[in-house]
């Protein structure tokens, strides 16, 4: 009997084990002790993209900066009616803007000008009459020589989220990575 009673609880406390080690809890953190609950409050939700731009060579283009690390937007004839651009590079705020007008109806390729460190950036933009095929023909972008820019169209039903940041594994392996995201669209890109 003794045996018997023994082996039912030693049963029991291994069967609240394992129920209590398979609780959830939302409070877990990962290496960098942000809770796996994290929410960016200042990441735009929703498209900016206007309806009536969908189609359009004017909208809202997003990318980001690879070689170096950033983000862009471009404001082609969007919501302000104003054609802009702003360009966040490593860790800098660049200001861009263009004397090229918007034609509805017609492509839009624009040079897009501003100024880093005191020194002129410049970033040729390209885009179809019906806001396909966007892209970057050229840019120069002092003390970044090799940067690429890789841009994409939103629209109103579908945010472009650009993301920049770093990583570091236990190989220990180091680098910064840059994606565009559309989670809508289920696709994905970056280095």
């Amino acid at each position: 009997m003794k045996k018997t009673t023994i082996l039912l609880m030693g049963l029991a406390i291994a069967g609240i084990s394992i129920i209590a080690s398979c609780k959830k809890d939302d409070k877990k953190t990962n290496t960098n002790n942000i809770p796996s609950s994290y929410k960016c409050n200042s990441c735009v939700v929703s498209p900016e993209a206007q309806a009536a731009d969908d189609h359009k060579s004017s909208g809202i283009y997003k990318g980001v900066v690879i070689g170096s690390s950033g983000t862009i937007k471009f404001s082609i004839n969007s919501t302000t009616k104003a054609v802009s651009a702003v360009m966040v590079i490593d860790g800098e705020t660049v200001n861009l803007s263009s004397s090229v007008a918007w034609v509805d109806g017609k492509p839009y390729v624009a040079p897009f000008t501003g100024t880093m460190g005191g020194k002129t950036v410049t970033i040729n933009f390209s885009v179809n009459f019906d806001g396909g095929s966007p892209t970057i023909t050229s840019s120069d972008i002092p003390g970044h020589p090799a940067a690429v820019l890789t841009i994409v169209k939103e629209t109103s039903s579908a945010l472009i989220e650009c993301f920049e940041g770093t990583y570091s594994t236990t190989e220990p392996e180091n680098g910064t990575f840059n994606i565009l995201l559309s989670r809508t669209l289920g696709q994905y890109g970056g280095v």
